[in-house]
């Protein structure tokens, strides 16, 4: 029977989250970022289900021969994950596993449902990349004061961190952000979206009415320095078709590491209906 794993138990996965693969998924089991973990057994788990908060995506690992929780999966999600995901006014299920076969695996159980997918490209520094350690006009490094400066939209950064962190003090105590400023405004962010152990995953966000302008490459840029100045690994994710971010990508001196398939299908109405 597949259960929700306490918090307090989540070391119980330590073994299942040794491969870097999914930094989203540690970020969850190690608590640096909220989510929910569902396993098949509480005492001694095998297979997982994990929820990323920040992402809105699913997550399967651990064994992926489990026949029981495979069996299960479908109905649980149904019943279960599809409620917490309405809460969060999110009306599509995103699920990736861990290797090809956890892949095989959603593509059966999934297969009565209008089943999206796309390769995902996974960046990471290259190890020759210089790093430019002078400030850059108008890139704001966040920390603990920058919540009390007369900034205009300090809300937008706000959201997007809780939807990540939860909290801004969670945030502050691990993450890393540099933010664009212009007149009192905050135009774009890059930051620590989810962290495991020295993985960051790397978020931006810039104001519709500011795109293209260069100014998510300069935080980006500077986010990366401060990133290869702590020894910290950035991880730059994004799919294959996503032309704009591959170009940014390797313009700041990233190079691809790996590829992961993304399925997803929208939670139809008479699904939504069940809900109520």
């Amino acid at each position: 029977m597949i259960e929700e794993l306490g918090k307090e138990s989540y070391y119980k996965l330590n073994d299942l989250i040794k491969s870097n693969k999914f930094p989203e998924v540690g970020s969850v089991v190690l608590r640096n970022n909220p989510g929910w973990v569902f396993v098949d057994d509480t005492d001694n788990p095998k297979s997982a289900l994990i929820f990323a908060k920040g992402m809105g995506g699913l997550y399967l690992l651990g064994d992926h021969t489990n026949v029981q929780f495979k069996n299960e999966l479908i109905s649980f999600i149904e019943s279960v994950v599809y409620a917490r995901l309405t809460s969060l006014d999110i009306s599509w299920i995103e699920i990736s596993g861990m290797s090809e076969e956890w892949n095989g695996i959603i593509e059966e159980i999934f297969h009565d449902k209008d089943l999206g997918k796309d390769k995902q490209l996974v960046y990471k520094l290259k190890k020759h990349r210089s790093v430019n350690e002078e400030n850059i006009d108008n890139v704001m490094q966040v920390d603990e004061n920058t919540f009390d400066l007369e900034i205009s939209n300090l809300d937008f950064l706000r959201d997007e961190i809780q939807q990540f962190w939860g909290r801004i003090e969670n945030f502050l105590s691990k993450g890393i952000c540099r933010c664009y400023l212009l007149e009192k405004e905050i135009v774009s962010s890059c930051y620590s979206g989810l962290v495991k152990d020295n993985i960051h995953t790397i978020g931006i966000e810039t104001l519709e009415n500011h795109r293209r302008r260069g100014y998510g490459f300069e935080i980006a840029k500077a986010f990366i320095d401060e990133c290869k100045m702590k020894s910290v690994e950035p991880h730059w994710d994004c799919s294959n078709d996503n032309e704009g971010s591959i170009f940014m990508a390797e313009k700041l001196g990233l190079e691809i590491e790996y590829e992961y398939t993304c399925y997803w299908y929208r939670v139809s109405k008479v699904e939504d209906n069940d809900l109520s």
